[in-house]
Protein backbone atom coordinates (compact mmCIF):
# COMPACT_ATOMS: atom_id res chain seq x y z
CA UNK A 1 0.00 0.00 0.00
CA UNK A 2 1.45 3.51 -0.70
CA UNK A 3 2.51 5.74 1.70
CA UNK A 4 -0.16 8.44 2.04
CA UNK A 5 0.34 11.98 1.06
CA UNK A 6 1.68 15.10 2.91
CA UNK A 7 -1.56 17.27 3.49
CA UNK A 8 0.45 20.62 3.34
CA UNK A 9 3.37 19.86 0.93
CA UNK A 10 1.49 16.99 -1.26
CA UNK A 11 4.91 14.90 -0.55
CA UNK A 12 4.97 11.09 -0.54
CA UNK A 13 8.31 11.18 1.39
CA UNK A 14 6.70 10.42 4.63
CA UNK A 15 7.78 8.07 7.89
CA UNK A 16 5.49 6.09 10.39
CA UNK A 17 6.42 7.86 13.36
CA UNK A 18 3.71 5.81 15.80
CA UNK A 19 0.37 3.83 16.54
CA UNK A 20 -1.89 6.07 17.95
CA UNK A 21 -5.90 6.40 18.53
CA UNK A 22 -8.53 9.06 18.22
CA UNK A 23 -11.57 8.78 20.49
CA UNK A 24 -14.47 9.34 18.42
CA UNK A 25 -18.33 8.71 20.01
CA UNK A 26 -18.76 5.21 21.03
CA UNK A 27 -14.80 4.76 21.35
CA UNK A 28 -11.61 4.95 19.89
CA UNK A 29 -10.29 4.70 16.40
CA UNK A 30 -7.09 3.09 15.32
CA UNK A 31 -4.52 5.09 13.89
CA UNK A 32 -1.03 5.75 12.62
CA UNK A 33 0.96 9.11 12.96
CA UNK A 34 3.49 9.88 10.11
CA UNK A 35 5.61 12.74 9.56
CA UNK A 36 6.71 14.39 6.64
CA UNK A 37 10.65 13.71 6.00
CA UNK A 38 10.19 16.55 3.10
CA UNK A 39 8.15 19.98 5.41
CA UNK A 40 8.44 18.35 8.42
CA UNK A 41 4.73 18.61 9.15
CA UNK A 42 3.18 15.39 11.76
CA UNK A 43 0.05 14.19 10.30
CA UNK A 44 -2.94 11.47 11.03
CA UNK A 45 -3.44 8.77 8.81
CA UNK A 46 -7.23 8.34 9.46
CA UNK A 47 -9.67 9.79 7.14
CA UNK A 48 -11.45 12.96 8.49
CA UNK A 49 -14.05 13.12 5.92
CA UNK A 50 -15.09 9.91 7.18
CA UNK A 51 -18.83 10.09 8.29
CA UNK A 52 -17.19 8.16 12.36
CA UNK A 53 -14.85 10.26 12.90
CA UNK A 54 -16.53 13.64 11.34
CA UNK A 55 -19.08 12.62 14.55
CA UNK A 56 -16.41 13.34 16.56
CA UNK A 57 -16.78 17.05 16.38
CA UNK A 58 -20.43 17.32 17.98
CA UNK A 59 -19.20 16.30 20.91
CA UNK A 60 -15.96 17.65 22.09
CA UNK A 61 -14.73 20.32 24.49
CA UNK A 62 -14.90 23.10 22.13
CA UNK A 63 -18.79 22.39 20.55
CA UNK A 64 -20.98 21.61 23.25
CA UNK A 65 -23.21 23.07 25.48
CA UNK A 66 -22.04 22.73 28.61
CA UNK A 67 -18.42 24.59 28.12
CA UNK A 68 -19.18 28.10 25.70
CA UNK A 69 -19.48 29.73 28.71
CA UNK A 70 -15.70 28.44 30.12
CA UNK A 71 -14.16 28.80 26.21
CA UNK A 72 -15.67 32.69 26.00
CA UNK A 73 -13.93 33.44 28.94
CA UNK A 74 -10.42 32.09 27.63
CA UNK A 75 -10.69 33.19 24.03
CA UNK A 76 -12.74 36.33 23.65
CA UNK A 77 -9.71 38.84 24.70
CA UNK A 78 -7.82 36.57 21.72
CA UNK A 79 -10.10 37.26 19.30
CA UNK A 80 -10.55 40.83 19.97
CA UNK A 81 -6.61 40.60 19.35
CA UNK A 82 -7.06 39.07 16.34
CA UNK A 83 -9.23 41.32 14.81
CA UNK A 84 -6.86 44.42 15.97
CA UNK A 85 -4.13 42.77 13.80
CA UNK A 86 -6.87 42.28 10.75
CA UNK A 87 -7.71 46.19 11.29
CA UNK A 88 -4.05 46.67 11.29
CA UNK A 89 -3.04 44.91 8.26
CA UNK A 90 -6.25 45.25 6.19
CA UNK A 91 -7.60 47.64 3.43
CA UNK A 92 -7.23 51.55 4.16
CA UNK A 93 -10.33 52.08 5.20
CA UNK A 94 -9.37 50.06 8.36
CA UNK A 95 -12.50 48.69 8.97
CA UNK A 96 -13.72 45.27 8.01
CA UNK A 97 -17.26 45.59 5.99
CA UNK A 98 -17.78 41.54 5.48
CA UNK A 99 -15.99 38.81 7.27
CA UNK A 100 -15.46 35.06 7.07
CA UNK A 101 -15.24 32.83 10.16
CA UNK A 102 -13.37 28.95 9.19
CA UNK A 103 -14.66 26.75 12.09
CA UNK A 104 -17.09 29.52 13.45
CA UNK A 105 -17.78 27.34 16.25
CA UNK A 106 -20.35 29.63 18.88
CA UNK A 107 -19.37 32.63 17.41
CA UNK A 108 -17.88 34.60 19.57
CA UNK A 109 -15.25 36.37 17.05
CA UNK A 110 -17.90 37.13 14.25
CA UNK A 111 -19.95 38.86 17.47
CA UNK A 112 -17.35 41.23 18.27
CA UNK A 113 -17.66 41.67 14.30
CA UNK A 114 -21.13 42.40 14.19
CA UNK A 115 -20.87 45.10 16.88
CA UNK A 116 -18.78 47.23 14.65
CA UNK A 117 -21.59 46.76 11.93
CA UNK A 118 -19.75 43.97 9.28
CA UNK A 119 -21.85 41.75 7.56
CA UNK A 120 -20.64 38.20 9.06
CA UNK A 121 -20.37 34.87 7.51
CA UNK A 122 -19.54 31.32 9.15
CA UNK A 123 -18.51 28.14 7.75
CA UNK A 124 -19.12 25.05 10.75
CA UNK A 125 -19.64 21.74 10.48
CA UNK A 126 -21.50 21.01 13.23
CA UNK A 127 -25.03 21.53 12.79
CA UNK A 128 -26.35 23.19 16.14
CA UNK A 129 -23.80 26.12 15.88
CA UNK A 130 -24.35 26.43 12.06
CA UNK A 131 -28.22 26.97 13.09
CA UNK A 132 -26.98 29.60 16.15
CA UNK A 133 -24.56 31.37 13.61
CA UNK A 134 -28.55 31.96 11.29
CA UNK A 135 -30.63 33.12 13.87
CA UNK A 136 -27.50 35.23 14.85
CA UNK A 137 -28.19 37.05 11.35
CA UNK A 138 -25.19 35.77 9.89
CA UNK A 139 -25.21 33.59 6.84
CA UNK A 140 -23.85 29.92 7.57
CA UNK A 141 -22.33 27.80 5.39
CA UNK A 142 -21.01 23.42 6.30
CA UNK A 143 -18.43 24.12 3.80
CA UNK A 144 -16.81 27.11 1.76
CA UNK A 145 -18.11 25.20 -1.40
CA UNK A 146 -21.46 26.64 -0.70
CA UNK A 147 -20.74 30.22 -0.62
CA UNK A 148 -22.20 32.23 -3.02
CA UNK A 149 -20.17 32.81 -6.26
CA UNK A 150 -18.87 36.99 -5.86
CA UNK A 151 -18.71 36.89 -2.43
CA UNK A 152 -15.65 38.98 -1.58
CA UNK A 153 -14.66 39.02 1.87
CA UNK A 154 -12.25 41.74 3.42
CA UNK A 155 -10.81 39.53 6.51
CA UNK A 156 -11.04 35.64 6.25
CA UNK A 157 -10.21 34.15 9.70
CA UNK A 158 -9.14 30.60 10.08
CA UNK A 159 -8.27 29.97 13.67
CA UNK A 160 -7.04 26.85 15.24
CA UNK A 161 -9.45 24.94 12.26
CA UNK A 162 -7.01 24.87 9.78
CA UNK A 163 -5.44 21.56 10.90
CA UNK A 164 -9.04 19.71 11.26
CA UNK A 165 -9.19 19.22 7.22
CA UNK A 166 -8.35 16.69 5.36
CA UNK A 167 -7.77 18.61 2.39
CA UNK A 168 -6.31 22.10 3.51
CA UNK A 169 -4.68 22.85 0.19
CA UNK A 170 -8.61 22.25 -1.20
CA UNK A 171 -9.85 24.52 1.44
CA UNK A 172 -7.38 27.41 0.91
CA UNK A 173 -8.51 27.19 -2.90
CA UNK A 174 -12.18 27.41 -2.39
CA UNK A 175 -11.44 30.22 -0.11
CA UNK A 176 -9.20 32.47 -2.64
CA UNK A 177 -11.71 33.87 -4.48
CA UNK A 178 -13.57 34.58 -1.77
CA UNK A 179 -10.99 37.06 -0.61
CA UNK A 180 -10.92 40.96 -1.66
CA UNK A 181 -7.86 41.97 -3.15
CA UNK A 182 -6.92 44.08 -0.43
CA UNK A 183 -8.20 41.39 2.13
CA UNK A 184 -6.55 39.93 4.61
CA UNK A 185 -6.60 36.16 5.41
CA UNK A 186 -5.65 35.40 9.07
CA UNK A 187 -4.50 31.55 9.82
CA UNK A 188 -4.10 30.65 13.51
CA UNK A 189 -2.01 27.02 14.16
CA UNK A 190 -0.68 25.15 16.94
CA UNK A 191 3.06 24.84 17.28
CA UNK A 192 4.12 21.37 18.50
CA UNK A 193 6.19 20.02 15.83
CA UNK A 194 9.61 21.00 17.87
CA UNK A 195 8.61 18.93 20.90
CA UNK A 196 7.62 16.28 18.98
CA UNK A 197 11.11 16.30 16.83
CA UNK A 198 12.22 16.21 20.83
CA UNK A 199 11.00 13.50 21.66
CA UNK A 200 12.04 11.69 18.50
CA UNK A 201 15.34 12.89 19.33
CA UNK A 202 15.18 10.38 22.68
CA UNK A 203 13.16 8.01 20.87
CA UNK A 204 9.77 8.46 23.11
CA UNK A 205 6.70 8.41 21.44
CA UNK A 206 4.07 11.07 20.78
CA UNK A 207 1.30 11.07 23.54
CA UNK A 208 -2.22 10.80 22.08
CA UNK A 209 -3.25 13.69 24.32
CA UNK A 210 -0.40 15.53 23.08
CA UNK A 211 -0.67 15.19 19.55
CA UNK A 212 -4.24 16.62 20.00
CA UNK A 213 -7.53 15.35 17.68
CA UNK A 214 -6.14 17.41 14.89
CA UNK A 215 -5.36 15.87 11.55
CA UNK A 216 -2.00 17.97 11.20
CA UNK A 217 0.40 18.97 13.16
CA UNK A 218 1.82 21.93 11.09
CA UNK A 219 5.46 22.26 10.58
CA UNK A 220 6.39 26.42 9.81
CA UNK A 221 8.05 24.80 7.05
CA UNK A 222 5.00 22.72 6.00
CA UNK A 223 2.35 25.58 5.93
CA UNK A 224 4.80 27.92 4.52
CA UNK A 225 4.42 25.23 1.72
CA UNK A 226 0.32 25.25 1.72
CA UNK A 227 0.29 28.97 1.55
CA UNK A 228 2.35 29.49 -1.11
CA UNK A 229 0.89 26.30 -3.27
CA UNK A 230 -2.48 27.84 -2.86
CA UNK A 231 -1.71 31.49 -3.74
CA UNK A 232 -1.45 33.05 -0.42
CA UNK A 233 1.94 34.96 0.77
CA UNK A 234 3.09 35.35 4.11
CA UNK A 235 2.63 38.99 5.41
CA UNK A 236 3.46 38.84 8.78
CA UNK A 237 4.09 35.58 11.50
CA UNK A 238 2.78 36.67 15.11
CA UNK A 239 4.43 34.68 18.03
CA UNK A 240 2.81 36.68 21.14
CA UNK A 241 -1.26 35.52 21.20
CA UNK A 242 -2.63 38.11 23.83
CA UNK A 243 -5.42 37.99 25.06
CA UNK A 244 -5.58 34.26 25.67
CA UNK A 245 -6.39 33.18 29.76
CA UNK A 246 -5.53 30.05 30.82
CA UNK A 247 -5.78 29.01 34.83
CA UNK A 248 -3.36 26.38 34.56
CA UNK A 249 -0.08 27.92 35.88
CA UNK A 250 2.63 25.97 34.01
CA UNK A 251 0.66 26.21 30.70
CA UNK A 252 1.28 29.98 31.05
CA UNK A 253 4.79 29.54 31.99
CA UNK A 254 5.47 27.45 28.92
CA UNK A 255 3.90 30.48 26.28
CA UNK A 256 6.49 33.29 28.30
CA UNK A 257 9.51 30.81 28.40
CA UNK A 258 8.53 29.67 24.94
CA UNK A 259 8.29 33.58 23.41
CA UNK A 260 11.48 34.41 24.88
CA UNK A 261 13.29 31.35 23.73
CA UNK A 262 12.19 32.36 20.07
CA UNK A 263 13.26 35.61 20.83
CA UNK A 264 16.51 34.82 21.75
CA UNK A 265 16.96 31.75 19.00
CA UNK A 266 15.21 33.16 16.01
CA UNK A 267 13.92 30.18 15.85
CA UNK A 268 9.68 29.49 16.50
CA UNK A 269 8.91 27.91 19.59
CA UNK A 270 5.76 28.96 20.84
CA UNK A 271 3.10 27.03 21.24
CA UNK A 272 0.97 28.68 18.23
CA UNK A 273 1.62 30.81 15.81
CA UNK A 274 -0.59 33.57 13.81
CA UNK A 275 0.02 34.18 10.09
CA UNK A 276 -1.33 37.32 8.31
CA UNK A 277 -1.66 36.53 4.77
CA UNK A 278 -2.76 37.91 1.51
CA UNK A 279 -3.05 36.63 -1.94
CA UNK A 280 -0.27 36.65 -4.14
CA UNK A 281 -2.06 36.68 -7.47
CA UNK A 282 -0.66 32.99 -8.40
CA UNK A 283 -1.09 29.18 -7.49
CA UNK A 284 0.31 25.90 -7.81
Amino acid sequence: MPNPLCGACRSDRVSRVCDSTLYIPGGTLPDTIWKCIHCGTFFRGVNYDDPSVRAHFDVTSYTVPETESRVRASRIGFFARIIRLASKHGPVRQRATRVLDVGAAYGYLLDLYRQQGAECAGIEIVDWLRNRLHEKGCDAFKTAAEIPDGTACDVITVIDSLYYVEQPAGLLRELRPHLAPDGTLIIRIANRTPVFNLLRLFHRPIPCDLFGDVKYNFSFTGIQHLLTDTGYQIERVVLNEKGKKTAIVKTRLYYELSLVASHLTGLILTPGIILVCRSSGSAV
